[in-house]
């Protein structure tokens, strides 16, 4: 009888094992809390994308842009999203243990005026003040690159503010910026924002210049190469999240 329960035991034991799910794979997730990434890891929480892919997401917040990808680089953290491309794609060509798997931000800002400026058009900006990232940034190179080859203003032709987008937008309500170069989200969630005319966009721009239906990558999705190699199916689970999401925001934006 004895014998009979322990071999009892022993199957129902295993049996169990058998049906019982695999543990959800945690990816730790690393991101900037200002700008695109606040609002867009908002939604990704919200509406659990991650999870329904059979994820189990630790969302870590830095307050400096570059931080993501810095934490990715230790391995302080598995996965950034919208990382700055360009010291992202440096960082790979120099052999960093990253793997570059999405491109996830264009360039959705805006060159935006105060309503009672008299300004109306980026052929307008010559003298100007113009807000804007700083020196070295992705930003930077767009807005100073369209603005030469659109319109003929080189950089020595207006003044570069350099700034966060909340101190950009305290410029414009005080007179103390003309112009600047804002993203869209932080338009429409800054609460008691000046009330803003668009002077121009950057994806217009862009195809403008390139003449191509283009536009230009700002931030991408990037790995550490221990996790993808551990876990490769928990980075493609970790794409077709991010996919999924910006899908959702293009049916319900």
């Amino acid at each position: 009888m004895f014998r009979f329960l322990l071999a009892f035991s022993l199957i129902a034991s295993v049996g169990l094992w058998a049906t019982a799910p695999a543990a959800a794979p945690v990816i730790r997730i690393g991101y900037w809390a200002g700008g695109f990434s606040r609002g867009f890891c908002a939604l990704l929480k919200a509406d659990h994308f991650f999870e329904r892919q059979g994820l189990a997401p630790e969302f870590i917040p830095f307050d400096n842009v570059n931080g993501p990808i810095k934490a990715v680089l230790v391995h302080s953290v598995d996965a950034a999203f919208a990382a700055p491309v360009s010291g992202t794609l440096s960082l790979s060509i120099d052999g960093a243990p990253i793997e570059i798997v999405l491109a996830t931000l264009i360039a959705q800002e805006s060159f935006v005026a105060a309503a009672g400026s008299p300004l109306r058009s980026l052929a307008d900006l010559k003298g100007k003040r113009i807000g804007m990232s700083s020196i070295g940034s992705v930003s930077y190179a767009v807005v100073t690159t369209v603005l030469a080859h659109n319109y003929n203003l080189r950089p020595s032709d207006y003044i570069a503010v350099s700034g966060s987008e909340d101190s950009l937008l305290a410029g414009l309500r005080h007179g103390t910026v003309d112009a600047a170069f804002l993203r869209a989200v932080t338009l429409i969630t800054t609460p008691g924002g000046p009330e803003m005319k668009t002077l121009g966009t950057g994806v217009t721009e862009w195809r403008k210049m390139t003449q191509s239906s283009g536009a230009p990558i700002f931030g991408v999705a990037a790995v550490h190469r221990a996790f993808a190699h551990e876990h490769p199916e928990a980075v493609v689970k970790f794409v077709r999240a991010m996919i999924e999401a910006t899908r959702f925001g293009s049916r319900d934006p």
